[in-house]
């Protein structure tokens, strides 16, 4: 089983239950959650390996501050023993997930060992309602969602629909992650002519740097 094919059983499993799920998620201290649950105010973040190993541990436990549960999800014949021992001193949950040749058990996910609640989370995750979908948890690319790439999102709708449109109506048109207009004018402006705002190209057309949607991706 991928770790990808884990962490997508993990997701269907938390959303019978009504939990708001966020993939690939930056952390309040660097580094990327695989899985942020949420239910009212209630924040549940879960690491997905395909073994119970001291690294997946580790990367469970620094979240521990930020989180009112965190726990590992990991294969169903994984992680038994010692590692358990471990998971329960540290107040880490463990969630199982049923590989292709348990599929006569019941449910494709089993909570073996329920985390630890810590009442005084600090919640400093930062959510976005993208990180639902723009990258699946477990991936092997790195990708995951950021205030930047929401506004190169943006900058290419806008785009498409505004074919050479120029810099000043972009910037005024769009949502974006600067902190002034100014600040995004510039930064746009530098990062569309060095080719890094994904499917958007820019050409100087007279005193106007003008955009328009790549071929590439039409």
């Amino acid at each position: 089983m991928r770790e990808s094919d884990l962490a997508a059983k993990i997701v269907g499993w938390l959303n019978e239950q009504h939990y708001e799920v966020y993939q690939e998620v930056q952390g309040p201290v660097g580094g990327i959650a695989d899985l942020v649950a949420v239910m009212g105010c209630r924040l549940w973040v879960i690491e997905t390996k395909t073994s119970l190993s001291l690294s997946v541990m580790q990367q469970a436990h620094r979240w521990k501050p930020y989180a009112h549960w965190v726990s590992v999800g990991i294969p169903y014949n994984s992680g038994h023993g010692f590692p358990q021992m471990v998971c329960k001193q540290l107040g880490i949950g463990i969630l199982r997930v049923h590989m292709a040749e348990a599929s006569h058990l019941h449910m494709d996910v089993t909570e073996s060992l329920p985390a630890q609640l810590n009442r005084r989370a600090l919640k400093h995750f930062r959510l976005h309602e993208a990180q639902k979908t723009y990258a699946a948890a477990g991936n092997n690319n790195g990708q995951h969602w950021s205030p930047y790439k929401q506004t190169c999102m943006s900058i290419l709708e806008y785009v498409r629909a505004h074919p050479g449109c120029c810099l000043r109506d972009l910037i005024q048109n769009i949502k974006h992650h600067y902190a002034s207009r100014s600040g995004a004018t510039q930064c746009v402006s530098y990062w569309a002519q060095a080719g890094k705002v994904p499917g958007v190209e820019c050409r100087r057309e007279g005193k106007h740097l003008r955009f328009y949607e790549s071929e590439k991706t039409r």
